[in-house]
């Protein structure tokens, strides 16, 4: 291999290698993962103080906090909500956060809930594990579940494979010979 090419390669490895990604998709029930008498949909990502989080769910697709006029998508029972069905009935406050009744909300391990809606995307401040909820003060009679896509980018730089790094110095090396001879 030419050995500009083998240092090129080493450059590329270790300036993009550090950075990591993690992508998954959650399905999350308006009843099981309900804010009140239910538990978080657990994601399985955890986050780092730092790490950017984007989570993506479908402005169609729809979940219900009970009788007809209360389906809505993950930004809640608001105005202009496109679920047919759709009403608007304020916010529900708990643990001191407010948010529309029916939202998909966030939390990071024991921190605060925090509105995601439809789309979420925002550099983290806080570390833990994600958990996900149906925002709602009665879980009893809810139905239906969103599903969200959720990327985790983590800007923590980490080692290259010493396999990588080695090409890395043998390319860098063996082109100062090169240019010396």
């Amino acid at each position: 291999m030419n050995l500009v090419k083998i240092f090129i390669i080493g450059i590329i490895a270790t300036v993009f290698g550090g950075f990591n990604a993690q992508a998954t998709v959650i399905d999350v029930y308006a009843q099981a993962n309900s804010s009140t008498g239910g538990v978080g949909a657990v994601t399985g990502i955890n986050v780092g103080i730092g790490d950017q989080l984007i989570m993506i769910t479908d402005v169609n697709d729809c979940w219900s906090a009970g009788a007809y006029p209360r389906d809505s998508n993950a930004d809640g029972l608001t105005a202009g909500n496109p679920c047919p069905g759709n009403g608007v009935f304020g916010n529900h406050v708990q643990a001191g956060v407010s948010a529309a009744f029916g939202s998909l909300m966030g939390k990071i391990g024991a921190g605060d809930f925090f509105f995601v809606g439809t789309a979420f995307d925002q550099i983290m401040s806080e570390a833990g594990a994600l958990a996900l909820y149906y925002w709602d003060s009665n879980s009893y009679d809810n139905s239906g579940y969103v599903s969200v896509n959720i990327r985790l980018v983590s800007d923590q730089r980490i080692l290259p494979e010493p396999g990588i790094l080695g090409i890395f110095v043998l390319g860098f090396g063996l082109l100062l010979f090169r240019r010396r001879h």
